[in-house]
């Protein structure tokens, strides 16, 4: 159990830094595909919300899929995003377009950070990695804290 948990946590950590990275990578470029980019967002956040996981691992990029599997998204993020309760509000905090991020290669991704707040936690930060993909903005990453 320990040994899932410190897994889960690695994981996380890894995603936190990946995040993190993004923002300070990311590059005053023409900001291509906002509108759309934080529509494809909102839409895959919902699915998280509403405890679709499965579903948002499906409308992921193939690079989440790479990088976690379908059984082990939703078990990690169930025990997640489980505890903090139901969704109360959550607004935009940060969009970002880059054209590089740490440990992916050149490409087109939007970097989100939205204020979460949920009925057991107050204040949150999502970070939500998106990239360019052949059917429009997927999700390539994900991160609460």
């Amino acid at each position: 159990m320990k040994r899932t948990w410190l897994m889960t946590g690695l994981m996380l950590a890894a995603l936190a830094a990946l995040a993190a990275l993004a923002a300070q990578a990311a590059q005053a470029a023409p900001q291509p595909g906002s509108g759309r980019a934080l529509q494809a967002a909102t839409a895959w956040l919902r699915l998280v919300d509403s405890g679709r996981y499965a579903q948002s691992w499906k409308e992921a990029a193939p690079a989440f899929q790479r990088a976690v599997s379908e059984s082990r998204w939703v078990r990690d993020v169930q025990a997640v995003r489980s505890p903090l309760g139901k969704l109360l509000h959550r607004s935009l905090r940060a969009a970002r377009y880059t054209t590089q991020l740490p440990g992916a290669p050149d490409g087109r991704y939007w970097v989100i950070r939205e204020n979460a707040e949920f009925a057991h936690k107050h204040a949150s930060v999502e970070t939500i990695v998106l990239a360019q993909a052949s059917k429009g903005w997927k999700v390539a990453g994900y991160f609460i804290r």
